[in-house]
């Protein structure tokens, strides 16, 4: 993992608090916030083809039209979304009954990273629900299990804050993965020493 970098948006107003930003949790993974999402320049300097909004009855997608031309990338038509209508409130759901957004999300998340491209994830301050987005991306990718994906992502961001019903739904999440319909299922790693090859199947 890299080191992460913080990127501030200029046109963020002067009267207001200082803008989050976005920071690179990943390579090619960013965790943001609506000025980031609206950026050109943050998009465009770090190819972002893919953006995860988690606020759309907030924040309209940037299409950012002006960038097909600029990125050069060969079949590049324009940058694809994934729209979570969410509401940053304690009575907001994540979790569908099939469990089908993480399964979404992972496969965005891949598509982008597969082709050498980048992807942003962002709600409105990118502290909440963007940051339940991002610690589902990683638990399922690297088979962590909660504790330890927040330590990272905190590692990167210190400044969290995440409602408590999502971190409930999180938790819920973890526990029914971890009665699998099939036998074949990995533990969760806890520790930093662990890697995927060392969790045993069950």
């Amino acid at each position: 993992m890299c080191r992460p970098l913080v990127i501030n948006s200029p046109r963020y107003p002067t009267n207001c608090k200082p803008p989050l930003g976005a920071v690179r949790l990943s390579d090619g993974f960013y965790l943001g916030d609506v000025y980031a999402s609206k950026d050109p320049s943050f998009i465009f300097m770090n190819k972002i083809t893919h953006i995860i909004n988690c606020a759309g009855k907030e924040i309209e997608n940037e299409e950012h039209t002006h960038m097909r031309e600029n990125f050069g990338l060969a079949g590049f038509t324009g940058i694809k979304f994934l729209t979570f209508y969410w509401l940053d409130d304690d009575r907001q759901l994540i979790f569908d009954e099939e469990d089908r957004v993480p399964v979404e999300i992972v496969k965005f998340v891949d598509e982008a990273l597969d082709q050498g491209t980048s992807v942003l994830v962002h709600s409105m301050r990118g502290q909440s629900r963007a940051t339940v987005v991002s610690i589902l991306y990683f638990m399922e990718s690297f088979q962590w299990d909660l504790l330890k994906t927040l330590e990272f992502i905190n590692s990167r961001r210190p400044d969290l804050e995440i409602r408590a019903n999502f971190l409930q739904q999180l938790q819920t999440y973890t526990k029914r993965k971890l009665m699998p319909k099939t036998k074949k299922r990995y533990q969760r790693s806890e520790e930093w020493t662990e890697t995927i090859l060392d969790l045993p199947m069950y």
